[in-house]
C-alpha cells in the first residue's frame, strides 16, 4: 500500500492491544456494559460515551443485519449489486433523494477509488493526510434530482456495488511486513470461526470501532477527517473485522481466496449502504474508499497479532496469497466499471453524466 502503513499500525497498536485485552477479560460483563465503560473511562470519549455507546451499537447492529440479509440474498442466487439496488429502492428516501444522493455518492466514491488505485500503482510513499484534505476540500456537484427517474438509477445502483466493491478488495492487502511486528497472543480461539451476530463477533466490531474512535479522539488518525460521524467509523470497523476473519478462514482452508473477496465485498456493500440511507453526506464518502481501506487493514492486523501463534503463523504465511488475488479482483472490477458506462451511453441514460470513468 503506498503510505506508511507500519506507521499506522505503530500507532494504533498499543490502544488496540489495550481495548482487546479488556475485551477478552470482561467475564460476564455484556458487551454494551463492557463498550460503555471503556468509552467513559478514557479522557477523549468520556464526555460523549454515552450516545457513542449507543450510535455505535445500534451501528453494528444495522452492519450486521445488512450482511446477513446480503448472505441470505446471495444463497438464493441473488447477487449484492441487485441486493443493494432492492435495499435502496426500499429506503425511506423520496426518489428525489435517491437520485441526488447516488449521483453525488458515485461521484465522490469514484473520486476517492480513483486516487487509491494511483497510490497503489505508485512505487512513491503519499502523504494521505494530504491526499484526504483533497478529496474533502471538492464539494460535489450539485444534481437535479427531478429530472432523473428510477430507470436512470439502473446504472447508479449497479455503479456504487462495484465502487464497494474496489473498497473491500483494498481491504485486503494486508503487508507482510506485518510479520515483523510483535504479537501478544489475547485471543486463544480461532476468531475467524465466528459467525455473524455471534456475541464474540459483535463484541469484536465494538472493541475494533473502540479503538479508531478512541484513536480518532486522540488525534491518532490525522487523515481522519474531523467531522467523520462515529456511525461511519463503526461501519469501517465493521470491514475491518471482516476482512480479518475472512483472509483467516482462507489460511486454515475453510474458504476460496475469491470466495473472502466476494465475501468482504458484500460487507463494504453493506457499509455502503448504510452510508446512502443514514445521511452520510456525500462530500464525506470521497476519503471512504482511502481511509476506509486503510483502517481496515489496521484492524486486521491488530487482530493477526493479538491473535493465537499458531493462526498469526497461518495469516502471515497467506498474506501474500490473498493479496495476489485481491489485486486480480480489483482489475475486473475496474473492467466492470466500464461496462456500466458504456451501457448507460448505449441507453442514453441521463445517468451517464454521474458516472466516472476510472480509467
Amino acid at each position: 500500500m503506498a503510505f506508511d502503513f507500519l506507521d499506522l499500525f505503530k500507532t494504533l497498536a498499543p490502544t488496540a492491544k489495550e481495548i482487546f485485552k479488556s475485551f477478552a477479560t470482561k467475564g460476564e460483563t455484556d458487551n454494551a456494559t463492557w463498550l460503555s465503560k471503556v468509552l467513559t473511562e478514557n479522557e477523549h470519549t468520556a464526555n460523549e460515551a454515552d450516545s457513542l455507546t449507543e450510535e455505535i451499537l445500534s451501528t453494528v447492529s444495522r452492519f450486521n443485519t445488512n450482511l446477513r440479509s446480503i448472505e441470505q440474498a446471495a444463497a438464493a442466487r441473488q447477487s449484492k449489486e441487485q441486493w443493494l439496488k432492492n435495499f435502496i429502492e426500499n429506503s425511506n428516501l423520496t426518489e428525489q433523494q435517491k437520485n441526488e444522493y447516488l449521483a453525488q455518492a458515485n461521484l465522490a466514491l469514484g473520486r476517492g477509488n480513483q486516487v487509491m488505485l494511483n497510490a497503489l500503482q505508485d512505487p512513491n510513499t503519499i502523504d494521505i493526510t494530504e491526499t484526504v484534505n483533497q478529496l474533502t476540500e471538492q464539494n460535489p456537484p450539485e444534481v437535479n434530482g427531478s429530472k432523473m427517474n428510477r430507470y436512470d438509477r439502473v446504472y447508479l445502483d449497479e455503479q456504487l456495488a462495484l465502487q464497494a466493491d474496489l473498497i473491500g478488495s483494498q481491504g485486503m492487502m494486508i503487508p507482510a511486513e506485518v510479520s515483523e511486528m510483535p504479537g501478544e497472543e489475547i485471543f486463544q480461539q480461532d476468531l475467524s470461526e465466528e459467525s455473524t451476530g455471534s456475541s464474540l463477533d459483535e463484541g469484536l466490531k465494538l472493541a475494533a470501532t473502540a479503538v479508531l474512535k478512541i484513536s480518532h479522539a486522540a488525534g491518532k488518525i490525522p487523515f481522519l477527517p474531523k467531522n467523520m460521524p462515529v456511525s461511519a467509523i463503526t461501519n469501517i470497523a465493521c470491514v475491518g473485522v471482516e476482512s480479518f476473519k475472512n483472509i483467516g478462514r482462507v489460511v486454515t482452508g475453510k474458504i476460496s481466496p475469491l470466495q473472502a473477496i466476494e465475501n468482504v465485498g458484500r460487507a463494504s456493500v453493506a457499509a455502503i449502504a448504510d452510508f446512502c440511507t443514514t445521511g452520510l453526506p456525500a462530500k464525506l464518502l470521497a476519503p471512504i474508499p482511502v481511509v476506509g481501506p486503510a483502517l481496515s487493514v489496521a484492524v486486521g492486523a491488530v487482530l493477526t497479532q493479538c491473535s493465537s501463534q499458531d493462526i498469526q503463523e497461518k495469516i502471515h504465511a497467506g498474506i501474500n496469497t490473498v493479496k495476489k488475488v485481491a489485486a486480480g479482483v480489483t482489475k475486473t472490477v475496474k473492467k466492470g466499471l466500464a461496462t456500466v458506462v458504456t451501457k448507460a451511453k448505449n441507453f442514453a441514460s441521463k445517468a451517464l453524466n454521474f458516472l466516472t470513468s476510472l480509467f
